[in-house]
């Protein structure tokens, strides 16, 4: 992810790319490690390697990388406030 958005930060002007693949292997962690406690299969839809690396498809085939990043870190962002919410407020939620 990082030498994505150093490649990207070199060849287009500014360095927002390495910002935000940095921003999206931040939140990325995060929610890998908060959802550490969460049974087996439950994380379909959360941020994964197999789910970035078929999230990449698409905009491998139009060439837009940055757009990657961006998505990705959207994607990423999500999927820690949803692991944080479920964490957190789950309990709550299902208690009578």
């Amino acid at each position: 992810m990082l030498a994505l958005g150093w490649w990207e930060a070199r060849h287009v002007p500014g360095w927002g790319a390495l910002v935000t693949a940095a921003a999206t292997l931040a939140f990325a962690e995060a929610a890998r490690i908060e959802k550490a406690a969460f049974p087996a299969g439950s994380e379909l839809w959360l941020l994964s390697r197999r789910n970035a690396i078929f999230a990449a498809v698409p905009f491998a085939i139009a060439g837009v990388w940055t757009s990657y990043l961006i998505a990705l870190l959207v994607y990423s962002a999500a999927s820690f406030f949803i692991v944080q919410h479920v964490r957190h407020f789950g309990a709550e939620l299902t208690r009578s």
